[in-house]
């Protein structure tokens, strides 16, 4: 699993990187991204597209966030 780190980024750039990452993933494929700070939307987002999602607050107060694909995505449920 490669892990992606977005902190540096200005937002939106973190959320934007993060969603085509994770639109990039086939079934059985975990993607690790770096955030600046908890992204709420982002999980919601992810969650609600029936996304695997983990996370875990880092000493710099960023998110790591592993998303894994478990199945193909349907875009009619956004």
């Amino acid at each position: 699993m490669l892990e992606h780190d977005l902190r540096g980024l200005p937002s939106p750039l973190p959320f934007e990187r993060a969603l085509e990452l994770v639109e990039q993933l086939v079934p059985g494929q975990v993607v690790c991204v770096l955030t600046p700070f908890h992204p709420l939307p982002l999980l919601d987002l992810l969650a609600a597209r029936g996304y695997d999602v983990r996370t875990s607050v880092l000493a710099d107060g960023g998110t790591r966030v592993e998303v894994g694909c478990m199945l193909a995505h349907d875009p009619t449920r956004d």
